[in-house]
């Protein structure tokens, strides 16, 4: 995948400790975007789905993980083996 940024450890992505991981590249620029830095597709930090999943599973703090963008959905594949691991 490739991502703009990771947080192992935030709660301000949602409810509990989370994981938060913003994906890199957006071709829909919205007006009044507040990360607009996520837009370009360039390789930024390049992780598989599976090594974010093994570090989340070794996070026993861990309550959940957060996807944000850029646009999530610009890297489907990816994101379905990150979202179907997570259930598991």
């Amino acid at each position: 995948m490739n991502l703009y940024r990771i947080v192992p450890h935030t709660r301000a992505e949602g409810p509990g400790e989370r994981f938060a991981i913003w994906t890199q590249g957006c071709s829909r620029h919205c007006g009044g975007c507040m990360m607009p830095g996520t837009w370009s597709f360039a390789p930024n930090i390049e992780r598989t789905a599976e090594s974010l999943l093994e570090q989340i599973a070794a996070d026993s703090r861990l309550e959940g993980v957060t996807v944000l963008g850029g646009e999530p959905f610009e890297q489907p594949e990816e994101l379905l083996m990150l979202v179907r691991g997570f259930r598991k």
